[in-house]
């Protein structure tokens, strides 16, 4: 008979874990500042309130745009968000 061992075998997969991260849209205002993130190649426009646009373009090319306090609207791609800047 086979004397009992201490040793066993495990085998990993090398697919196992997370394969995918999925980007995050988001719309956010800091001090002086509008932030878009993950819109990339989608046009993004924001205006003021009363309807004036102060940017527009390609999210790639406006990740951050600084603006003076106020209260925005900023269109990414389908999405629409109201953002105050302090």
């Amino acid at each position: 008979t086979a004397k009992p061992s201490n040793t066993a075998t495990i085998t990993v997969k090398e697919d196992s874990g997370v394969l995918d991260v999925t980007a995050v849209k988001a719309i956010s205002a800091g001090k002086g500042f509008i932030r878009i993130n993950g819109f990339a190649g989608e046009e993004v426009v924001i205006t003021t309130v009363d309807g004036k646009v102060v940017a527009k373009g390609n999210a790639a090319e406006l990740n951050t745009v600084n603006v003076p306090a106020g209260v925005y609207v900023v269109k990414a791609g389908k999405n629409i968000a109201k953002v105050v800047v302090k």
